[in-house]
């Protein structure tokens, strides 16, 4: 008598992704299981951030019932998004044997404070001290965990129009919605106005 005996794919099954905040560290971990018990068992990831799918380390156990190759990794993200994580596996006869699990990564709010090294004390009050006409350069610090482009916006609370300025991670180019780096932010730019007359 023939005994022929079909292959069974493997399946891939990843634990629920705990939400981190940008330039966290998500941990990522599953198994990957196949009824043939002797099969030997490998697995590519793809964290969805532009790096592309790379190989997946675990622990690779030949034992019945079941073949299981058991993963734990860890990955930092620089930007917010959702993410969808991709573990794909492989047997002795099959590959791409995939499923996937989203990864949150939270926005954190960027922060921003004037350099008052520019400001004087004038009657009991810390300010900045001119004259009129004279040009006044007020100096900005932003800082922010996420690979985010930043806008800074200076208002000079004399009814003349805003001043921006926007400083990039990787000029020219603008930032994608899911910055495929880690470069967290401390900037200082500047603005110059000119107030035409005597006023706080």
């Amino acid at each position: 008598a023939t005994v022929t005996v079909t292959n069974v794919a493997p399946t891939v099954s990843i634990n629920p992704i705990t939400p981190i905040d940008e330039f966290g560290t998500v941990t990522v971990s599953g198994v990957v299981t196949d009824p043939g018990w002797l099969d030997p068992l490998t697995a590519t990831i793809d964290f969805d951030d532009g790096a592309g799918p790379q190989p997946l380390a675990g622990v690779l156990e030949n034992v019945r019932p079941d073949a299981t190759l058991t993963f734990s990794v860890q990955h930092q993200y620089g930007d917010n998004g959702v993410y969808s994580v991709q573990v794909c596996a492989a047997d002795d006869d099959t590959t791409g044997n995939c499923s996937s699990s989203p990864a949150t990564v939270n926005n954190v709010v960027p922060t921003v404070a004037i350099d008052t090294a520019g400001e004087t004390t004038y009657d009991g009050v810390t300010a900045f001290v001119l004259h009129a006409g004279e040009t006044l350069t007020v100096p900005l610090d932003a800082t922010d965990p996420g690979s985010d482009d930043l806008t800074l916006t200076w208002d000079s609370g004399d009814g003349s129009p805003d001043s921006t300025a926007t400083s990039l991670v990787n000029p020219p180019a603008l930032d994608p919605a899911k910055s495929p780096s880690v470069q967290p932010r401390d900037i200082s730019l500047s603005a110059s106005h000119v107030y035409g007359d005597a006023c706080i």
